[in-house]
């Protein structure tokens, strides 16, 4: 077996940001459950897998404490410690294995997270980490584990074979996971042109199929071509990780908190009457057809009374991260999009819109709406699910902040220069918040071009269009491609204007934007 262990290793994978990742996100999570955890404020925190390694240096510029992380990539490892180095974080990286990481000598941990990982490894390694929870968790830490889900993919399985199958025994030699891939997913898209029946008996498989073409070819390697590639049920999982001692706690997708959003009355009152726990989550998915999970487990956990939980929840703060005008009421869950009520979310967002992009506490946002009768419970509710949406975000406390701002801005500065040359990375690091926010690649180019002294708007356009044109790129406007430069000019200075009066504010208010 090669280093690799049957693991895609000639691709490089995403430099994708994982918001559910942040310490500041988990500890949300939790003590919306009720519960209490180990420190999060300033963790110690380890990444298994961490891929590019964006959200481990995000969030270890943008936080307080000490990151560690290790990735079986020596590439994936060099680009982290790029990262790392220009953040002047304290991140420790490894290009270790996880059975290399057993011998490493590494402190007790309050946050153990992998995001993927567990899918697309062996038996014998998803085992190894089991050991590594048990031996490197603190009591009151927590895990975050998200994980491919029966029954969600049970159609996708016939799938994921048969396009490792073509990969391995119709793919050229010599090239690459990515272009064998491509061929792979050729076939199919032929099979059911030539009327597979497999794609008329499973509609969902065949709208997957179809949506491939939309995702990026590094992540659909790595998603279907690893030897090890496996969907097990919740209840396989928890067993597994309860050889560390580990109990389930929490969704860390905060939409996941709210059935109505995803059950039926009949479905939420069919798991009212199952009292094992395993059992529940297990059947939950099959009532939401759950594809991905995103778990937080726990090494023991202390349940607050009502009065700590008053006061902890009472004391939490949030900034509203989208412009005030262009938030919408309205959510998708499972039983599709659902209408936010109107009495409670304006006053909410009125309230926490006050002053511009500042944050406020759960407790000053519900003196200041208790008198339309909205309750401390439903603030904290409405908070929860427009941070679920995007449009709003926990905060830090300021020392956390403070300390973490000069972090940010040379991270930022960093993965600005990136952008440049590529739109990979879709976020930056806000010392705010303790996590990442999303900058489209024309915003990273406005920015670069403000940071270079360029003051006006014009001027930010006309450099994120030089760079732009010069890689052959050429902006949609209304869903269509402008081929003219002129009017890809215009569209850009159009951009540039709206970015200067509507987002810009946000990201300066947030420690993004620099000054």
């Amino acid at each position: 077996m090669s280093w690799s262990e049957g693991y895609v290793s000639d691709v490089d994978y995403t430099q994708n940001y994982y918001r559910e990742l942040c310490p500041e996100m988990t500890r949300l999570a939790l003590l919306h459950r009720g519960l209490g955890s180990a420190p999060l404020d300033r963790p110690r925190y380890l990444e298994l897998g961490f891929g590019q390694g964006v959200s481990l240096n995000v969030h270890a510029a943008a936080g307080g404490g000490e990151y560690y992380g290790t990735d079986f990539s020596p590439s994936h490892t060099l680009r982290a410690q790029a990262m790392a180095e220009a953040s002047g974080a304290s991140v420790t990286l490894f290009d270790s294995s996880f059975a290399e990481l057993l011998d490493a000598d590494l402190p007790p941990m309050d946050a153990i997270v992998m995001h993927g990982v567990w899918s697309w490894i062996s038996s014998e390694n998803r085992a190894i980490i089991v050991r590594v929870l048990r031996k490197l968790l603190r009591p009151g830490g927590v895990v975050h584990l998200s994980y491919n889900v029966l029954p969600g993919w049970s159609q996708m399985l016939p799938i994921q074979k048969l396009l490792r199958l073509h990969s391995e025994r119709a793919g050229s030699m010599g090239t690459s996971s990515v272009q064998r891939l491509q061929g792979a997913v050729d076939f199919l898209h032929a099979l059911d042109g030539a009327g597979a029946r497999y794609f008329r008996n499973n509609p969902i498989a065949q709208k997957r199929l179809a949506s491939m073409k939309d995702k990026d070819p590094r992540y659909l390697a790595h998603e279907f071509l690893n030897e090890h590639w496996m969907a097990p049920t919740f209840a396989e999982v928890a067993e597994q990780l309860a050889g560390a001692k580990l109990t389930y706690a929490a969704s860390a997708e905060l939409s996941e908190h709210f059935d109505g959003l995803h059950l039926t009355p009949e479905s939420q009152a069919a798991l009212r009457s199952i009292p094992d726990l395993w059992l529940r989550e297990t059947t939950r998915d099959f009532l939401v057809g759950q594809q991905f999970r995103r778990d937080l487990f726990v090494l023991g956990s202390l349940r607050l009374s009502p009065s700590e939980l008053q006061e902890r929840s009472g004391a939490l703060r949030f900034v509203l991260t989208t412009e005030p005008s262009a938030v919408t009421l309205e959510v998708k869950g499972a039983l599709g999009a659902a209408k936010l009520q109107d009495a409670v979310y304006r006053p909410v967002l009125d309230a926490l819109a006050e002053g511009g992009v500042v944050a406020h506490s759960v407790r000053q946002l519900h003196d200041r709406v208790s008198k339309a009768g909205i309750t401390a419970v439903q603030v904290l509710e409405a908070l929860l699910l427009l941070t679920a949406k995007g449009d709003a975000l926990p905060v830090q406390p300021d020392e956390i902040r403070d300390g973490a701002r000069s972090r940010t801005t040379r991270l930022n500065r960093h993965l600005l220069g990136t952008a440049k040359h590529s739109g990979d990375v879709t976020h930056l690091a806000s010392p705010l918040t303790g996590g990442g926010v999303v900058v489209s690649r024309i915003e990273q180019l406005f920015l670069l071009a403000r940071s270079s002294e360029r003051a006006a708007p014009t001027e930010w356009a006309k450099y994120a269009w030089g760079v732009l044109s010069e890689q052959g790129k050429r902006l949609l406007r209304d869903g269509k491609r402008l081929d003219d430069p002129d009017d890809n000019l215009r569209e850009m200075e159009r951009q540039a204007t709206e970015f200067a009066e509507k987002r810009l504010p946000v990201l300066r208010a947030l420690d993004v934007a620099e000054d």
